[in-house]
């Protein structure tokens, strides 16, 4: 048996020591019947105890010695299931190693103390107490706490939830927020279900720590699939069941018309009334939007007015002809030119031709009468 432990002894029956300072955390004694007086201290000090519900935390825990120069020993502390009471429902405590040694030489030993907890654990702060042995006898205890709180828990949105966007044209986006609802923030990573053929997507951040938001930017190429579906963007963050939201995707055509002329041959005479045609932009599929139109060069002293220079298909102008006294009669193929941003221009074709004017003149014969 170590000195030490004979002395915890002789506390405990009181007939080689005098108690004096039965604290709980530390164990003082005086020892008599030795050379002089020899006193003796051990104290135990544990740390809080922090741990996520349905995780562990850890602590550590130190038992230490004071004692008179004169004393010598050397004793084993160890721990057991049995040296943490107050624990809550579901924590269970564990140490590494589970023993270590103390002696004049060396007068301090620590442990780790690691406590489980699991879902049934109740949140909050609980006072804990910490009880070693030494030489496997009972000796002193430290008060400290376990604090459970919530896992780590956030919601995830998309705003807005409906995005459009047009093959070959702009792109959309939308915003996706993870908002932290429980627990203390860490970092969560984004990804996207599969997308239509043709269609990419950009995050603008991909991974974030709640509260917090990445833009989603969705491009659809010229020839992607056209049509609505639902995209899921997932959460995912380690210790913690992924979370999702959707919004919807919908692809549109690109704008594309068809140009007509109508009738497709004009005829005017130089100095004489004007001639028209109309040209019919028909919308082929995507939304409507603007379509310029211009004429290819006229034959010299023709000109040309539209009653309207843009319009939006399904839609008609009026290209009405003149020519002035002096054109010079000819044939020729007039190109009427659609223009709309993001589009290929479109054209068609229409038949000019210019008479000469009207003119005769007169003789008489006999020129005598």
């Amino acid at each position: 048996m170590s000195r030490l432990t004979s002395w915890l002894r002789s506390w405990r029956s009181l007939r080689r020591g005098a108690l004096i300072a039965p604290a709980g955390t530390a164990l003082a004694l005086v020892l008599l019947g030795l050379p002089g007086t020899a006193t003796a201290q051990l104290t135990v000090t544990a740390g809080p105890v922090t741990a996520v519900q349905g995780q562990s935390g850890s602590a550590t825990v130190t038992v230490s010695f004071t004692g008179s120069s004169n004393f010598q020993f050397q004793s084993t502390v160890s721990y057991n299931a049995s040296s943490v009471s107050g624990l809550p429902t579901g924590a269970t405590a564990s140490f590494s190693p589970t023993s270590c040694t103390i002696s004049q030489t060396n007068p301090s030993c620590s442990v780790t103390l690691t406590i489980a907890t699991t879902a049934a654990t109740s949140l909050g702060t609980v006072p804990i107490q910490v009880a070693p042995l030494v030489d496997f006898e009972p000796c002193c205890f430290a008060t400290t706490t376990l604090t459970v709180i919530p896992p780590f828990n956030y919601s995830l949105a998309a705003n807005p939830a409906n995005v459009t966007v047009t093959a070959g044209g702009a792109s959309g986006s939308t915003v996706v927020t993870a908002t932290l609802v429980a627990g203390t923030t860490q970092p969560v990573a984004f990804s996207l279900s599969a997308l239509p053929a043709g269609v990419t997507a950009a995050l603008s951040s991909p991974s974030c720590s709640p509260t917090c938001s990445t833009t989603v930017t969705l491009t659809a190429a010229a020839g992607a699939t056209t049509g609505s579906s639902t995209i899921t963007v997932t959460g995912t963050s380690a210790n913690t069941t992924s979370r999702a939201t959707t919004f919807t995707l919908a692809v549109n055509a690109a704008f594309d018309y068809s140009l007509a002329a109508n009738p497709t041959n004009v005829a005017v005479t130089a100095g004489g009334a004007p001639g028209a045609t109309t040209v019919t932009a028909t919308l082929l599929s995507g939304t409507t939007q603007a379509v310029t139109f211009a004429l290819s060069p006229l034959p010299a002293g023709v000109t040309a007015t539209f009653s309207t220079s843009s319009c939006s298909p399904t839609c008609s102008t009026i290209v009405t002809i003149t020519a002035a006294p002096g054109a010079t009669a000819s044939s020729s193929t007039i190109t009427v030119t659609g223009t709309s941003p993001n589009t290929p221009n479109r054209t068609t074709t229409f038949t000019l031709t210019v008479n000469a004017a009207f003119d005769y003149s007169l003789a008489a014969n006999p020129a005598n009468v």
